[in-house]
């Protein structure tokens, strides 16, 4: 497992694309519904790629997204933490 940092983003999290030999773990993990494409900063590696595999997903309904209009993504989770104090 190898992982590329691209530098911190505007919350100071370490952004990187994670390898494991030749297979991009960030994508694999995102076509499987497991996770979602990061908005907080700019894209470095397979960002088409990435963006069309969970637009894929989101029509088909595949991992999370199968939740539908229930699924709150980790942003609006804390969105709705800092709005309410919790």
């Amino acid at each position: 497992m190898r992982a590329e940092s691209y530098g911190p983003d505007q919350f100071k999290w370490v952004l990187a694309v994670l390898w494991d030999g030749s297979v991009n773990v960030n994508l694999l993990m995102v076509a499987m519904g497991y996770a979602e494409v990061y908005r907080g900063a700019p894209c470095h590696v397979s960002c088409r790629e990435l963006e069309q595999a969970e637009a894929k997903d989101k029509q088909d309904r595949v991992g999370m997204w199968a939740q539908g209009a229930s699924y709150k993504s980790p942003a609006a989770l804390r969105k709705r933490m800092r709005v309410r104090g919790d």
